[in-house]
């Protein structure tokens, strides 16, 4: 079993929040966030060498045909990991921008895709791809989110699968994602068993550049977790005392 979750993701994660912290309380979500962004995202390089800057972009003949990588006409948008919450909203947004009809929306494995959009950097090739920050490829490499509408509530309405089976066509989201947080989350049994983990994860704070940091170090870097771990404890010793309450 899990006793801790350290990512869970708002609005994306909103369904399993009901579910288990509202209804059950077998979650405790802690109410410290980190701001998020999600949307999709190109190279500042392809951005400009190919003029692919928005979404709407996505919908025309000829950003299709930059990204059609297999000549089968259509191009291929890396959407998210299967079962992610977030490649289902993707599907949603790609139908309600129309760019469903010139794209095919591929589900993959994270480090699969990452690693293609490593070798279209190299290559300098055009690729848009599902992004999120904090992330460690915007600090390996220089991307940009492509434009949209700003967030409208009206426009966006996300049903689930296990509530509608006809989800994809009755939902519809044609704007930017809403504002998201990251939220680290606690089996709530956790509290009585070991409260001093409970009360040091409630202070933890931890920010976007913090998070995007440490993940550099690890995936790219591949710094082994405890030693990495043990260095930047002993680098932020004030830090790391006031999570202790100290």
């Amino acid at each position: 079993e899990i006793d801790i979750l350290p990512e869970v993701w708002l609005p994306n994660d909103r369904a399993q929040v009901i579910a288990h912290v509202d209804t059950s309380h077998a979650v405790t979500l802690l109410p410290r966030a980190v701001p998020a962004r999600q949307g999709l995202c190109t190279t500042r390089d392809a951005a400009e060498r190919y003029d692919i800057h928005a979404m709407a972009d996505l919908s025309t003949k000829r950003v299709a045909t930059l990204l059609d990588t297999d000549s089968d006409g259509k191009g291929e948008i890396w959407i998210g990991a299967e079962g992610w919450n977030s490649t289902r909203v993707e599907q949603v947004r790609a139908k309600s921008f129309g760019y469903d009809a010139t794209m095919t929306l591929i589900e993959a494995d994270e480090p699969v895709a990452m690693a293609g959009v490593d070798v279209a950097v190299a290559l300098g090739e055009p690729i848009v791809f599902f992004c999120y920050e904090p992330h460690h490829m915007f600090a390996l490499h220089d991307l940009v989110m492509l434009d949209e509408p700003g967030h409208d509530p009206t426009k966006w309405v996300i049903r689930a699968p296990d509530d509608d089976p006809d989800w994809l066509k009755n939902s519809t989201a044609a704007t930017a994602w809403p504002v998201s947080f990251i939220h680290m989350a606690h089996r709530t049994g956790l509290a009585d068993e070991a409260p001093e983990v409970t009360a040091l994860l409630a202070r933890m704070d931890l920010g976007s550049d913090t998070i995007e940091a440490m993940t550099y170090a690890l995936i790219v870097e591949r710094a082994d977790p405890d030693d990495f771990a043990a260095g930047w404890i002993a680098a932020h010793p004030d830090r790391v005392k006031s999570w202790l309450g100290k």
